[in-house]
């Protein structure tokens, strides 16, 4: 076969990739909105737990992460509304595993005035009965008023490779090269795709403006790694864990990516 027409196929193969990634990540985008939408309908305590996953979903509070289940079902409904909507998403290939961010306020009662708002991050999965539900919850506290979205950005990168993964070790490595070179590590594991969530500002979106504002990163974290899973293929690893800065504890997220030259950082979470 000529290397043009093999050069050609290879394209056609890739745009399918791309093009079928991208019609999937509605999956994910769907769950979220249809956990909103009962969210506003009803009431949030009702919402999180039809969308929890009940076996696995955490939360986190000053550094602990707790069993989701253990927080809602105790909670009694209220006519307080939290409202939220993705702003970016992503799915891993096979389908199995996905991850939504955007903004959220906080009201205390309908067509009452926000008095509180900011960003949070979800995990999902799609459980054995064919179910989205949400592994992980996450959020930050912002400025009034939430950020506006415009569009729901999606995850444009094609995995080029995929092969099985450890997502502890991913985050470890990542670490290491963090206790080295500080908020330098981020320059070689952001792309175009990388979406950084920060307590009291809007995302900071894409490695030009990451690494624009790298700054704004808090500097001389101290990450400790407390679990996290991966994607059926090994494409897609997501890993939560306790960050120190100064006298605060609280919790991160990053959700990594299978790439030529290794893991990138699609989302990162710091509380």
């Amino acid at each position: 076969m000529h290397k043009p027409a093999l050069f050609i196929i290879i394209t056609l193969i890739n745009l399918a990739l791309t093009a079928a990634a991208q019609k999937d990540v509605t999956a994910v985008i769907n769950a979220e909105k249809s956990f909103a939408a009962y969210a506003l309908a009803h009431n949030s305590r009702d919402a999180f737990m039809q969308f929890l996953d009940s076996a696995y979903g955490i939360e986190f509070n000053n550094g602990d992460a707790k069993k989701s289940y253990d927080i809602w079902s105790v909670k009694k409904p209220d006519p307080s509304k939290l409202i939220w909507q993705p702003a970016y998403a992503g799915i891993a290939t096979g389908g199995d595993m996905g991850f939504t961010t955007g903004p959220w306020e906080y009201k205390p009662q309908a067509g009452a005035a926000s008095l509180a708002a900011g960003q949070f991050a979800t995990i999902w999965h799609l459980n054995q009965q064919g179910e989205w539900k949400y592994l992980l919850d996450i959020g930050v506290d912002g400025n009034l008023p939430a950020y506006t979205v415009s569009h729901i950005k999606t995850v444009t990168d094609t995995v080029t490779t995929i092969d099985a993964t450890d997502a502890m070790a991913i985050d470890r490595k990542f670490i290491l090269q963090y206790q080295s070179l500080h908020n330098d590590a981020y320059r070689a594991v952001v792309t175009g795709d990388s979406w950084f969530v920060l307590k009291g500002i809007d995302p900071i979106i894409g490695n030009q403006q990451i690494l624009a504002g790298i700054n704004q990163i808090p500097a001389n974290i101290q990450f400790i790694p407390m679990g996290g899973g991966e994607s059926g293929a090994g494409d897609m690893a997501y890993v939560y864990g306790t960050m120190r800065h100064e006298a605060s504890i609280t919790n991160y997220l990053r959700v990594w990516q299978k790439a030529k030259d290794g893991y990138k950082l699609l989302l990162q979470v710091l509380q």
